[in-house]
């Protein structure tokens, strides 16, 4: 999920799924002059409107960190997400193999750069290399 928190306090948490399908609704009106359509088209926006859906599962029973609070997606336990997108890259599959490279070039791209900022990279590296292989 996406826990945001506003001036005064408020927690906003937007989910996974949800984030995905405003995803879509934003890739169905790419396309205009001034920048073409991308193609083939009916993959991509089956990968923008499931590029997340893995994640359903997980937050409709979210572990909490210490402080009571969701994790923001990138604060979770490296474990949860890589099956989250494992989950998610398998339902993509299931309507379009190319749909489905899409979202885990998406998930590649965020667990590069989780890898990045690791404060143990190494534990952190065996977990993502299992992943990317």
């Amino acid at each position: 999920m996406i826990r945001r928190i506003e001036s005064d306090g408020t927690i906003l948490i937007i989910t996974q799924p949800a984030h995905a399908w405003l995803s879509g609704q934003i890739a169905e009106r790419w396309g205009n002059a001034n920048f073409p359509t991308p193609e083939p088209r009916e993959a991509l926006l089956l990968a923008a409107y499931c590029h997340d859906v893995g994640w359903a599962e997980w937050e409709a029973m979210p572990r909490v960190r210490s402080d009571g609070r969701p994790p923001n997606f990138t604060e979770m336990e490296v474990d949860d997400q890589l099956a989250n997108w494992r989950r998610g890259i398998r339902i993509a599959n299931s309507f379009n193999s190319y749909a489905a490279m899409l979202v885990a070039l998406h998930a590649t791209a965020l667990l590069r750069g989780r890898l990045a900022a690791a404060s143990d990279p190494a534990e952190t590296r065996n977990h993502i290399e299992m992943f990317l292989a």
